[in-house]
C-alpha cells in the first residue's frame, strides 16, 4: 500500500490523499465503506472515491477539506489513513 498526496490542474485549490491497493476496482468498491484521515491537527471521515490506476492497482481517495488544508500543509508531522471495510 502506498499513500499519495496530489492535486489536479483541472481542480485548482483542491488537494487529495489516496492509498493504492492491490485488486480490481469492483472488489475494492464493494468492501471499502469509508475512509478516515487524522493528523495531530485535523480529522475527517468520508465516503471514498475509488478508481482503477492500472490493471492490478486500485486507488482509494479522499479530498482534504478546504478549511483543514492550511493546517495540513504547514503543521502536520503525523498522518494516519484508515479504511473501514465491510465484514467478510
Amino acid at each position: 500500500m502506498q499513500l499519495n498526496v496530489f492535486c489536479s490542474e483541472k481542480q485548482p485549490g483542491r488537494l487529495f490523499l489516496g492509498m493504492e491497493v492491490n485488486g480490481p476496482v469492483g472488489v475494492v468498491r464493494e468492501v471499502a465503506l469509508r475512509v478516515a484521515v487524522e493528523t495531530e491537527r485535523t480529522f475527517w471521515a468520508d465516503a471514498p472515491i475509488i478508481h482503477q490506476k492500472d490493471s492490478q492497482i486500485s486507488e482509494i481517495v479522499t479530498e482534504f477539506p478546504t478549511e483543514q488544508l492550511k493546517a495540513f500543509l504547514t503543521k502536520t508531522k503525523r498522518l494516519a489513513f484508515g479504511v473501514a471495510k465491510k465484514q467478510p
